[in-house]
């Protein structure tokens, strides 16, 4: 996993400060956790990885037959001006994957339909979430799609419905090795 901050800018009134893992700046605000790839080929022998995976920073497919979409899982953060974010990964069908990588080669300004997924990666600090339904939300001009979870009983659709504490947030960005600084 990776921190960087991938999707909104973190308002200035941010108390914390980080240093990105991609550009090595000095960023305000809360980073994003990022998973490079699907939980199941993390940890694959690079020979069985470069057989069997074809990935980008957008789209992975693996051994042919199992489609998945980099997305950004978003919640609130509790008394703070600022959203925190996962970098996910989500296992969908073949129709909604095929929809959406055609979409990356053009500019599009129309919404692709929603598409149910699973999430395939596991957040720190909680019960397993590889596996938990969701539903993919496109978003226009070519923007990192957004994932909802469905009313469940699973501790992550509160999280999402209700916010994080500023301790649960920056918990999360340390789980990942990332210093937080306050400003």
């Amino acid at each position: 996993m990776n921190a960087l901050s991938a999707v909104a800018p973190a308002t200035i009134h941010s108390r914390f400060r980080y240093r990105c893992s991609q550009c090595d700046k000095i960023h305000h605000g809360l980073p994003d956790v990022c998973f490079p790839t699907p939980d199941c080929v993390r940890d694959l022998p690079q020979k069985k990885f470069d057989e069997s995976c074809l990935i980008s920073e957008d789209v992975c497919i693996v051994d042919g037959n199992s489609y998945y979409i980099y997305c950004v899982l978003e919640v609130p953060v509790v008394d703070y001006p600022d959203r925190f974010g996962w970098g996910v990964w989500c296992q969908t069908s073949w129709t909604p994957f095929k929809m959406y990588w055609e979409s990356l080669s053009v500019s599009r300004s129309d919404r692709l339909p929603v598409a149910g997924a699973r999430l395939s990666n596991d957040l720190a600090h909680m019960p397993s979430t590889t596996g938990t339904r969701c539903e993919i939300h496109f978003r226009k001009n070519g923007a990192r799609p957004v994932v909802k979870l469905p009313p469940s009983k699973h501790r992550l659709y509160n999280i999402q419905q209700h916010g994080l504490s500023v301790d649960q947030a920056v918990a999360q960005a340390q789980s990942v090795g990332t210093l937080l600084l306050v400003a």
